[in-house]
């Protein structure tokens, strides 16, 4: 299986959860306040193609792209932030990320159940060329990813025959104000 660097000396690099609250409190703040199910895109450009990543998150894999494609022209990163819901008592962090984690890491067919491969080997992803809300939609098979366990959640890593191969697209599940939130942060090039 193919590693991306997933720790360094300072944990602090590794924790994307405790990123995005000390920098972006005001984000999250807004977030909780339009409801459950807001979301928002990054704000910064760390792209050639759109203002749509938050530029002061550091992780070992934005290092790992920094040393080795950032100049490539078709290099691309984006995060995507959602409030999911408030905290209750039959809701809580660890039921979210089990569910997420051991059903639905990955777009499966038709955005069906999945098992995530977290112990090694890969898994086939799928895709929508249609109507990426819809669920049955999702028919077209995308290539094959490999997972790892990073802090609060999951990377998945495209491998050389995945559509988007050169990748990586990491979900983190965090609690910030009793709100439990999702980010995923995506990084690549195209080959």
């Amino acid at each position: 299986m193919r590693k991306i660097i997933t720790s360094l000396n300072d944990p602090y690099t590794g924790n994307l959860a405790q990123q995005l609250q000390d920098h972006y409190s005001s984000l999250l703040d807004g977030l909780i306040a339009k409801g459950t199910g807001a979301f928002t895109f990054g704000s910064d450009k760390t792209d050639r193609y759109s203002d749509n990543a938050l530029k002061k998150i550091k992780l070992p894999e934005t290092i790992y792209w920094e040393q080795e494609n950032r100049k490539d022209s078709t290099f691309h990163s984006y995060d995507v932030i959602t409030n999911l819901e408030p905290e209750t008592s039959a809701v809580t962090l660890e039921r979210i990320k089990d569910l997420v984690l051991n059903a639905y890491s990955y777009p499966g067919f038709k955005l069906g159940k999945v098992s995530n491969v977290v112990n090694g080997g890969s898994k086939l992803v799928f895709g929508s060329v249609v109507d990426a809300k819809a669920p049955s939609t999702y028919l077209v098979p995308g290539g094959l990813i490999e997972q790892q366990a990073i802090t609060g959640g999951i990377m998945n890593i495209t491998n050389p025959h995945h559509t988007f191969y050169k990748g990586t697209t990491s979900w983190v599940f965090f609690k910030y104000k009793n709100h439990f939130f999702v980010t995923t942060h995506g990084e690549g090039i195209n080959m």
